[in-house]
């Protein structure tokens, strides 16, 4: 996760210096042997774009002194070194914070960093995949371990980059750093949290530590999952809400396909689709599951897309990520924000790489963003760095350092004081009166000419508390974006929820261009709606209405941030675009979330689930489902929607950063596809440097368990039927760990032995290595498994304890409900109305005390009513 981030803020403009143990970060030497001659592994490529590299080995006191030195004119230190170790060195917070109390201190871990689990190992595979739920809700069973590399991480680095966003905002403010962390377990558990909400409720919950039964999981909506049609496609439906109209759209199109297999003489299958569509018509016209399935398998897949585009029905064939990673210049809209290419450019040096993963947003306030240079070699840059530290910055671009005259000659944005922030906490709004501005300082104070809280931390749990956000999303069966806003009301910011008041209204019939709209999540699935939408203000407007459109204009006129999900045209025809709002309100950070990019005609439609465009489109659910005939995997409603959310908030509050240092708005840019490409940037990127590598990301799901390279990186199966995550990704090491444990090290030898001599060495004719020792890791993968099978759990469980054998139990998401170190971790929060009600919190801290990262369980504010707040905010004496 900590490379991962430090993926990220290169290419924003960062100078991001790499520290490396004289035996250098072992992913440059992941499966290398597989890709020489190259210098170091794709995988660590993929991940290390545009740093510099310095080598100290931080055991030696010397060296140490040479780290702190850098940190002088550091602005963010970021690790995933435990906390015990970072204590003996000398290099935890609380010391930092001493002698360096500027610094954003970003800290990640696996577990957390209090409770019984705390020191245990995790990865993401671990912590977020199999520890959470998330693969039980993603994948079969028996499938746990097929899994895209980085996808944990990359979400949790995004939850991450949100923290360092706003310690930086906050030091420009206070002059102070902060301490910011994150969890790879509450990064999953944010991603399934509608379930956990939906299970707090239960009396049946299955416990921690016991058997779950795999098949309970959260069942898919008819009109919004994967089907598999005749020629072995998958297609994913996107009715978003739109039951009714999406369903007689359905209906008409395979009606109409019904009279061109006429025409063409498909006489059978013409029949075939007929005698569904005749139940359909029994059953009162509603399209069930089993109908849906039977429907599908009668016919091919293109014949009936051409006829979806027609008749207006939203869905997207599940596309193979190798497709995904060919594209080329030109070769579809908006693929050249996705991808930058090195051909022809200022990086063609780049390792036999063709291109990279552009980071999953854009800023209107600069067209630079771009990787700089290819990864480092270990410790290119120590000699350079250690002679003249860190690269000469303008003055105008450093960061004060805790002098309240650098902020003045730099205008920051102004802090709101104790008394104003109390009245917006008590009212919902902070009237004019209550705020008094200091036109030299450019400062908000209760005396104008002392800034009394110069300085002095703001509650970490408030550090948004000066922030007005807008927030107007489609009322559909998406939450990435309410998602995102409910991070940002959790610290503080005020959340105005932009709602329908007229059912009958055009905005709430006509859902754009695409159809009626009779769907609210509050009403279909309140404790979703409750889990994304807690602690926020409801606006309810008519949009329709010219008077309610100038309303609007007003609320964002004194807003500091405007979400929405809306089309391009209908923001068009509403005044609100993103440039009109430029123009109207300068101050304005607009940011617009679409399905694709918006120079993709499909953008035009805002209704498009995030299943179709970030996990169908992207490619991303073919590298979960590999190459299989069999239908896709079907995500846990919305799941990908809440990892969605944590995009967009990384996305705000790096432009709130630039907004609080500059005083400038602007408009930032993301969508769905860009986001599932992203994901997929590990997989995406090693297949472009070797095509025959597309077996080890796109697998055969038949042969899965026994093809894996990484045998002690899997999920096994014990005798009393639970799964186990097996996370030594380091194989050298932790395979003859789980042998001598398991007390298999001579079967495994001659198996392994034999497989070389009967299968291996005879086959001359594969010329890739990687394929050609297949039957070594089957031998490996296949022992192993025989005989984790012959222990129950706990019996396991505890052996492996003893032997230091990394390992966590697959578990389902309802478990997590029982699971301690969750709790421990400060993971959910209370419903102030109902305390036994329990929604997950924010998966990220922020606090200028390390005891004070983990929050215990609070009491949020309650869901708001619709409308609840619309005369607060919009009558004309009432300011924001």
């Amino acid at each position: 996760m900590v490379y991962l981030i430090c993926f990220i803020v290169p290419e924003l403009g960062a100078e991001v210096i790499k520290i490396e143990a004289p035996r250098g970060d072992p992913f440059r030497d992941t499966l290398l042997t597989f890709e020489k001659p190259r210098k170091h592994s794709t995988i660590f490529e993929a991940s290390n774009f545009g740093k510099l590299s310095l080598e100290l080995d931080v055991k030696q006191a010397k060296d140490v002194e040479k780290l702190l030195k850098l940190l002088e004119t550091a602005d963010v230190l970021v690790t995933n070194t435990r906390p015990s170790a970072l204590k003996r060195l000398g290099l935890d917070y609380d010391t930092i914070k001493d002698n360096f109390p500027h610094i954003v201190y970003a800290q990640v871990s696996a577990w957390g960093f209090e409770g019984p689990d705390a020191e245990l190992a995790g990865y993401d595979i671990g912590a977020f995949f199999s520890g959470t739920g998330v693969s039980t809700s993603m994948q079969e069973a028996g499938y746990y371990s097929a899994y895209v590399g980085g996808f944990g991480d990359l979400t949790a680095g995004q939850s991450l980059m949100s923290g360092v966003s706003m310690g930086l905002a906050n030091r420009i403010k206070t002059g102070r750093g902060i301490f910011t962390s994150t969890t790879l377990l509450r990064n999953g558990l944010w991603c399934i949290s509608p379930h956990i909400a939906r299970a707090s409720g239960r009396a049946d919950v299955i416990r921690d530590g016991d058997v779950p039964d795999y098949e309970r999981k959260p069942e898919s909506h008819a009109l919004d999952r994967y089907y598999r049609t005749k020629d072995a496609r998958s297609i994913m439906l996107s009715s978003a809400g739109r039951d009714s109209q999406y369903s007689a759209d359905l209906i008409n199109a395979f009606k109409e396909l019904v009279q061109v297999l006429l025409t063409n003489g498909a006489n059978a299958e013409s029949e075939n689709v007929g005698e569904v569509l005749q139940r359909v018509e029994e059953g009162g016209g509603i399209l069930t599951r089993v109908i849906l399935i039977d429907l599908f398998e009668a016919v091919d897949c293109h014949a009936i897309t051409e006829l979806f585009v027609q008749h207006g029905v939203d869905c997207e064939i599940a596309e193979p990520v190798l497709k995904i990673a060919e594209l080329k210049p030109g070769s579809r809209a908006g693929v050249e924000t996705v991808y930058q290419y090195f051909e022809g450019t200022h990086m063609e040096d780049c390792g036999g790489m063709s291109k990279a993963m552009k980071v999953p947003y854009t800023f209107s306030c600069s067209d630079k963003h771009r990787i700089q240079n290819r990864a480092p070699l270990k410790g290119q840059h120590t000699q350079t760095l250690l002679a003249h530290g860190w690269s000469d910055v303008h003055e105008k671009a450093r960061l004060p350092i805790s002098e309240p005259g650098i902020v003045r000659e730099k205008k920051a944005q102004a802090v709101v004081n104790t008394r104003a922030r109390d009245a917006r906490r008590d009212s919902g709004f902070v009237s004019g009166d209550d705020i008094l501005y200091d036109e030299e300082a450019g400062l908000h104070t209760d005396n104008p000419a002392v800034p009394t809280n110069w300085g002095q931390s703001v509650d970490h749990m408030d550090l948004l508390h000066d922030g007005v956000v807008v927030e107007l999303c489609t009322a559909s069966r998406h939450v990435h974006v309410s998602g995102a806003t409910c991070m940002m009301a959790d610290f503080g910011a005020t959340v105005v929820k932009v709602e329908c008041s007229a059912a009958d209204s055009e905005t709430a019939q006509r859902g754009g261009a695409n159809g009626p709209w009779p769907f609210s999540l509050r009403d279909e699935d309140p404790l979703t709606f409750a889990q994304v939408n807690r602690g926020k203000k409801s606006v309810a407007l008519d949009l329709e209405r010219a008077a309610d459109q100038q309303r609007l204009a007003g609320l964002l006129a004194t807003a500091s941030i405007f979400i929405t999900d809306y089309s391009a045209t209908d923001l068009e025809r509403l005044s609100i675009s993103p440039t009109q709002l430029r123009q109207t309100s300068p101050q304005l950070i607009v940011v617009h979330v679409t399905p694709y990019p918006e120079e993709d005609p499909r953008s035009t439609n805002s209704y498009l689930s995030s299943g179709t465009a970030l996990y169908a489109a992207s490619g991303l659910s073919s590298l979960f489902s590999g190459r299989t005939e069999k239908v896709h995997h079907q995500p846990a409603p919305y799941m990908l929607d809440l990892l969605a959310s944590q995009f967009v908030l990384s996305a705000t509050m790096a432009a709130l950063f630039h907004s609080v240092r500059t005083g400038e708005g602007q408009i930032v840019a993301t969508n769905l596809w860009h986001i599932g490409c992203w994901l997929g940037t590990v997989p995406n990127v090693w297949m472009d440097f070797n095509r025959e590598w597309a077996d080890m990301v796109m697998y055969d799901p038949a042969s899965v368990r026994y093809d894996c390279p990484l045998a002690t990186f899997q999920a096994y199966k014990t005798k009393d039927g639970m799964w186990v995550e097996l996370l030594g990704l380091d194989t050298k090491r932790h395979l003859p760990i789980a042998l001598r444990a398991l007390g298999i090290r001579l079967p495994v030898f001659g198996s392994v032995l034999w497989a070389a001599i009967a299968k291996v060495l005879p086959n001359r004719k594969e010329k890739v290595l990687l394929h050609r020792v297949k039957p070594i890791f089957a031998a490996i993968n296949k022992s192993l498994e025989t005989a984790i099978l012959t222990y129950e759990w706990h019996d396991l469980h505890t052996l492996f304890l003893k032997h230091d054998v990394w390992h966590n139990p697959v578990r389902i998401p309802e478990q997590l409900l029982t699971y301690s170190q969750a709790h421990a971790i400060g993971s959910y929060v209370h419903n102030r109305d109902d305390s036994s009600q329990l929604f997950v919190a924010t998966p990220l801290n922020m606090s200028s005390k390390v005891e004070h990262a983990t929050y215990k369980c609070q009491h949020i504010a309650p869901v708001p009513k619709l409308g609840e707040h619309t005369d607060v905010f919009l009558t004309p004496t009432s300011g924001v």
